[in-house]
């Protein structure tokens, strides 16, 4: 992890970041794995998390995560 990550419920719409790092266990993490959120994956923030749900864009695929998930996965801003 780097000083500029932070937890994705706490990222800011409308921006692109880059998965750092998940801070969970083995099921969390192949859970996400499987909807493709691994680090150095891009996504996009369609909505901020905190309070409620995250709403994202990885892959071309919109996804809903609940705060205390996005929590987990620690992100950086994109070089753009």
């Amino acid at each position: 992890m780097s000083e500029n990550d932070i937890p994705l419920c706490f990222a800011d719409r409308d921006r692109v970041y880059i998965i750092s790092k998940i801070l969970q266990g083995q099921d969390l993490s192949r859970k996400l794995v499987d909807m493709g959120l691994i680090p150095g994956t891009e996504i996009t923030v369609y909505k901020g998390g905190h309070p409620g749900p995250v709403i994202i864009c990885v892959k071309g695929t919109k996804l809903i995560l609940g705060c205390a998930v996005a929590h987990k996965i620690m992100v950086h801003p994109a070089n753009r």
